[in-house]
């Protein structure tokens, strides 16, 4: 459904277009429009059908729009809202010559690929880094969310360790509750399950650590782009505006919940 149209200015070389429009409760789905400079706001009828790009129109003032939008000036563009959810185009597989720009969506996070810097999967998780000028710095998913990430088909580092399986688990402890014998291989993977974990979280602290030394030796400069709205973030589908935690939650589920 047709929603408000409105002229912006299409900026050089970037994802991110400032919204003419103003939209008050959740993101939107919208088509920007690239006019011609000679062109009129509005094309006349029969005329060729100028690029068309679709995006995501937040509360926050900001349009992200998918595809390549590097052009080689600023460009007049309409922006269309539509009163439709926001929907991610289907996005091609990334190659070393062709890094992925795009971003993808994982239950209700939209994470820009191209914003990030390291993703592992680590086995019982996901690592997604960004660095200290981004919110949150750093994401850890878990379970669904971790599947459907691996879903995706992105070339990632995985971690040599295999961790035991759910139900590998689960015929472990119902073996110690009737104090049956246990195969040794698997009391050895049990072993290295724990260091591996033990190695995981020294890990996390450090880049915790690292990250909160980078916000304190650039926190005049993160001030200043945090005022000026250039920040990146993870979103949310549910409203834009919530703020998405290193665990892949955010404050929209909190107020849910409570």
């Amino acid at each position: 459904m047709l929603g408000q149209v409105a002229e912006t200015v299409l900026p050089v070389n970037s994802h991110i277009v400032e919204s003419p429009i103003t939209v008050w409760d959740r993101p939107r789905r919208c088509l920007v429009i690239v006019l011609d400079d000679e062109s009129s706001s509005i094309p006349p009828p029969g005329t060729p059908v100028p690029d068309l790009l679709e995006g995501v129109c937040y509360p926050g003032g900001t349009i992200r729009v998918f595809g390549q939008t590097f052009v080689d000036g600023p460009k007049r563009a309409l922006v269309v809202l539509l009163n439709e959810t926001p929907r991610l185009p289907v996005i091609n597989m990334p190659t070393a010559a062709e890094p992925p720009t795009d971003p993808v969506q994982v239950e209700n996070l939209i994470i820009d690929l191209e914003d990030v810097n390291e993703i592992e999967d680590g086995g019982d998780h996901i690592y997604i880094g960004f660095g200290a000028q981004h919110q949150p710095p750093f994401l850890f998913l878990t379970g669904d969310k971790a599947d459907q990430f691996r879903k995706l088909g992105l070339s990632v580092h995985e971690s040599p360790h295999k961790y035991l399986s759910e139900a590998e688990l689960n015929d472990l402890a119902q073996k110690a509750v009737g104090q049956e014998p246990v195969e040794a291989q698997l009391v050895s993977r049990l072993i290295a399950d724990v260091r591996a974990l033990r190695n995981n979280r020294m890990e996390t602290i450090l880049t915790a650590g690292r990250l909160l030394q980078a916000h304190l030796d650039h926190a005049e400069q993160l001030v200043q782009m945090l005022a000026g709205n250039q920040v990146h973030r993870v979103r949310c589908t549910h409203t834009g505006e919530c703020q998405v935690h290193v665990d892949g939650s955010c404050t929209c589920e909190a107020s849910t919940q409570s």
